[in-house]
């Protein structure tokens, strides 16, 4: 581990943006890649070497099976991003534009906790390349708007065949923005999207985005039928990128639980949910939905309940999401507190 770091760090010092990529295409496919890539691009990032992060993200080489690498990389530029003031960021957007820094780093890093900040920004100065983009963007700036209180926009009508060619979070995302829309019934959307999406993709990525939808919405009897069908697909995977996927079907586990008034299953679930392990792009997205959880796990009363409802505000606090906090108040209400 620290040769291969060593040498990149005398090709930083000495080299040209050249050499670094022929270090790089030696090294690609070694379990050190994302991290010798994620070094060398946040070095040039801070300091400002735009000719050479355009070199870096022009070698089509670099970023071939990019989806296995792509979790690690994202991450570790994300969090060089999200520090950078404004002006910074605006003489990056040549990098931006470029067609493999957006698919390895700003579409695996999905900053949630920055979708009214830094990386909303980036995706609404962007140009679509091409008609996944275009829904990606109108998808999740919509879902941004939607979190932060507002009425969630109209997204361009896609076909379940349009969706199969696209990333399956993608697909699932557009099914979950119908959700939360509710200009189609839910019966209609398991029957002619998920049923056929999840033929064509693995159900856990397809689902990622389609649980939180239900959740907001309350939709148990489509969150039921989801877990009835694939449950074992869901937990299929046990690795680091899948980490935040697994809260998420666990917190939608505990809710579909309390929905069916088994109290003490939903509390073994939510036992098993392991916030630490949540990528930094997802965590306080992901501790809105446990806080709503413990909020209902615990609405018998006391300090649990309180703590829930500070973790909410926390939450609300760091993302701008207004929608959480009304939702665990007109829960507090339901429950007579």
């Amino acid at each position: 581990v620290w040769a291969t770091r060593h040498r990149l760090h005398a090709l930083i010092a000495s080299g040209t943006p050249a050499d670094c990529v022929a270090f790089l295409s030696d090294e690609h496919g070694s379990e050190n890649y994302p991290d010798l890539l994620g070094r060398i691009t946040n070095h040039f990032i801070n300091a400002e070497r735009i000719d050479a992060l355009r070199v870096l993200f022009s070698t089509d080489a670099l970023f071939a099976n990019h989806e296995q690498f792509a979790h690690y990389l994202s991450e570790i530029v994300g969090l060089t991003l999200r520090q950078l003031p404004p002006e910074r960021l605006q003489a990056l957007m040549p990098v931006f534009e470029l067609a493999h820094f957006r698919a390895t780093v700003l579409y695996f890093f999905i900053d949630y906790d920055h979708l009214g900040g830094y990386y909303g920004q980036i995706l609404r100065h962007l140009r679509p390349l091409n008609d996944a983009e275009a829904l990606f963007h109108a998808c999740i700036l919509g879902y941004a708007d939607y979190l932060r209180g507002n009425e969630l926009p109209m997204v361009p009508l896609r076909t379940p065949e349009e969706l199969r060619s696209y990333f399956p979070v993608l697909s699932g995302r557009y099914v979950g923005t119908l959700l939360l829309g509710g200009s189609h019934s839910a019966a209609y959307l398991r029957r002619s999207y998920v049923r056929q999406l999840c033929l064509w993709h693995p159900p856990d990525l397809v689902c990622f985005e389609i649980v939180p939808a239900l959740i907001l919405i309350r939709d148990f009897e489509t969150l039921h039928w989801l877990y009835d069908l694939y449950y074992e697909d869901l937990y299929d995977k046990n690795d680091w990128p899948s980490s935040q996927i697994t809260n998420i079907f666990l917190i939608g586990e505990a809710f579909l639980y309390l929905s069916e008034g088994n109290r003490k299953r939903a509390q073994v679930v939510h036992d098993l949910i392991e916030l630490k392990r949540t990528s930094l792009a997802y965590v306080n997205y992901v501790r809105l939905f446990h806080g709503l959880l413990s909020l209902e796990l615990f609405a018998a009363g006391g300090a649990p309940r309180d703590a829930a409802m500070d973790r909410i505000a926390a939450g609300v606090e760091a993302t701008g999401f207004t929608r959480f906090w009304d939702l665990a108040r007109r829960g507090r209400a339901i429950n007579g507190s």
